[in-house]
């Protein structure tokens, strides 16, 4: 699989020398000079891994990967510095980079970590194109009925699907509870976390208790 990396440093022969190491199993090589040059390479080209510089002029690492976890929130980030200290480590990943590297570096520790970010970038659209598949076959409209009380019944998935409330669904036996209750977790925003069903009436008193 062809993958694409965006490198932005400041220092050319940085950038020259990471492009001649990581141009290899694959992998494509872009090159930034500064925070707001990737952001327009970002915006032209599908980058699957960025390794930024930590203190650049202008738009800085921090202020560039706050700007990918707002645009590309899925966009795994390596951030890379001269200046290492734990502070400094610790901040970068609070602020949701993948990892953090230290300069200088070893090319074959660098390699492992860069390795370790495309696959995770690999699972992460394998999971996209997978919802999305999911979502094309399974609609909310899958949900079939065209009464002015099912139509209601659709307008309240609607307004409690992003809600963190506790929900509870009432009626008769067979009457798609369960449907209802899949419909609302699949189009909030725990779309992407299990769902579990339980069957209360199979459990006995005394242990549904505990």
């Amino acid at each position: 699989m062809t993958h694409n990396l965006l490198v932005v440093d400041d220092e050319p022969k940085l950038c020259d020398l990471l492009s001649s190491a990581l141009s290899q199993n694959g992998i494509q090589v872009f090159t930034a000079s500064n925070g707001l040059h990737a952001l327009k390479v970002l915006e032209q080209e599908d980058i699957d891994l960025v390794i930024s510089d930590w203190r650049m002029p202008g738009m800085d690492g921090p202020q560039l990967l706050a700007e990918i976890k707002l645009r590309y929130p899925q966009l795994p980030v390596i951030v890379m510095t001269a200046y290492s200290t734990v502070k400094n480590a610790v901040q970068s990943m609070r602020d949701g980079a993948y990892d953090y590297i230290a300069k200088p570096f070893d090319i074959d520790e660098l390699d492992i970590t860069v390795s370790k970010a495309l696959q995770f970038r690999d699972i992460l659209k394998d999971n996209q194109r997978m919802r999305a598949e999911l979502d094309e076959h399974q609609q909310i409209d899958s949900l079939v009925g065209d009464s002015p009380t099912f139509r209601r019944v659709l307008q309240a998935v609607d307004s409690v699907r992003e809600s963190s409330a506790t929900i509870l669904l009432t009626g008769e036996s067979g009457t798609g509870k369960e449907m209802v209750a899949r419909a609302i977790h699949k189009h909030g925003n725990r779309a992407g976390r299990p769902f579990v069903a339980v069957n209360c009436a199979a459990i006995p008193e005394g242990l549904l208790e505990s």
